[in-house]
């Protein structure tokens, strides 16, 4: 028989019931209409009792909308969310217009991340559509700045002043075996980075996962964003010019929209101490 979890977590600050209910919204959200009861289960670790009482809660609310089959989607009221979303937090569209056609020259992965004042999430992605694909982006994410190639773009040209908002130590989790760990690394990664115009990823973040990542300038010259495209290690092994010149010529399109007018990428400057 399913046991009551835990309602909350003093220690954390955390309402659990509430976490859980946004890991199933999201859940339901990534199984575009696929989501029961029981995959719900599975995927996230939650007992069948308390995945109900969800489901009913979100039901209720107009977030979620039950199919034929027991089968769940998104409701309407996550239409209003979106609405106030893209009024609020979304890039220009012509960024995003930018980033489709990015998204036909490469076929693979590509995401548009802005900063949002201690972090730097992602706000838009498109899914790869070649047969090896990397997927599993999803917008809002903005953790782990140490690894991802367009956090590292974006860092590379801020303020000396503006690295400290984004990490809470100056040591950093091994997620693989070529992840940065020290903060002498990640300011060397930085200067390497503007050196070639962009930002890489290889293999820090995810095992056989690869990401290239070029920063969009704002008129005043200070980053706004970055471009980023993830893919296999195979490809990013043999294409990494050709791939980099397309996501900076992404990056150099949106960074003229925004009203930047010097050079693209910026000259380099002394690696920052």
């Amino acid at each position: 028989m399913d046991q009551p979890e835990p309602t909350n977590d003093p220690a954390a600050g955390l309402l659990l019931t509430l976490n859980r209910g946004i890991q199933v919204l999201e859940q339901v959200a990534r199984d575009r209409g696929r989501a029961t009861a029981k995959s719900l289960v599975t995927d996230l670790g939650i007992n069948l009792g308390t995945c109900y009482q969800i489901l009913r809660t979100l039901q209720a609310n107009g977030y979620l909308h039950r199919l034929p089959g027991g089968r769940y989607t998104l409701g309407t009221r996550v239409g209003m969310l979106a609405d106030q979303y893209d009024s609020t937090a979304a890039p220009p569209p012509e960024l995003m217009d930018t980033l489709h056609d990015l998204h036909q020259a490469l076929k693979e992965t590509v995401y548009i991340s802005i900063r949002r004042n201690r972090g730097f999430p992602i706000v838009g992605v498109l899914e790869g559509v070649r047969i090896l694909r990397v997927g599993n982006l999803t917008v809002g994410y903005s953790g782990h700045a140490n690894v991802r190639a367009s956090a590292k773009a974006f860092l590379a040209y801020a303020p000396v002043e503006a690295l400290d908002d984004f990490f809470d130590s100056r040591t950093f989790q091994p997620l693989t075996p070529n992840t940065i760990t020290t903060w002498e690394q990640f300011l060397d990664e930085l200067g390497a980075t503007r050196a070639r115009g962009y930002g890489v990823d290889r293999e820090e973040y995810t095992s056989g996962v690869s990401c290239i990542g070029a920063a969009i300038f704002a008129e005043d010259g200070q980053p706004y964003g970055a471009y980023g495209t993830s893919l296999p290690t195979s490809r990013f092994l043999s294409d990494e010019a050709m791939i980099a010149r397309h996501v900076m010529a992404a990056a150099e399109r949106a960074s003229r929209h925004m009203g930047y007018r010097g050079p693209y990428p910026p000259l380099p400057t002394e690696v920052r101490t």
